[in-house]
């Protein structure tokens, strides 16, 4: 509950990137009003800055989120997570792919 943790990775040579946390819930901003489940991500290359966010396939909120829903291509921002094999009972893993232009 009340999870307000961050990370700071680099990628490999590759591009890739792997991290290790809960699954986020949502939560209210206003009396009527509720964020999905989301993940933040500030992507900082060598001359540019993406910020985005991560929501998961099936959450409650998806529909109604303004951000989700300001893109024609939610599928883009939308992971379904799978059981990961060979690590921790219970364990999922999801792909997410964030792309910057000029590295």
């Amino acid at each position: 509950p009340d999870f307000d943790g961050f990370a700071v990775l680099t990628t490999g040579a590759d591009g890739r990137y792997a991290f290790k946390t809960v699954r986020p819930k949502a939560y209210r901003v206003s009396a009527d009003r509720w964020r999905p489940a989301h993940i933040h991500f500030s992507v900082t290359g060598k001359t540019e800055r993406l910020v985005t966010q991560m929501y998961f396939e099936g959450e409650e909120y998806n529909k109604t989120d303004a951000w989700l829903n300001s893109t024609t291509r939610t599928g883009a921002l939308t992971v379904d997570p799978k059981p990961a094999v060979g690590k921790e009972p219970g364990a999922l893993e999801a792909t997410f792919d964030i792309v910057i232009m000029k590295g």
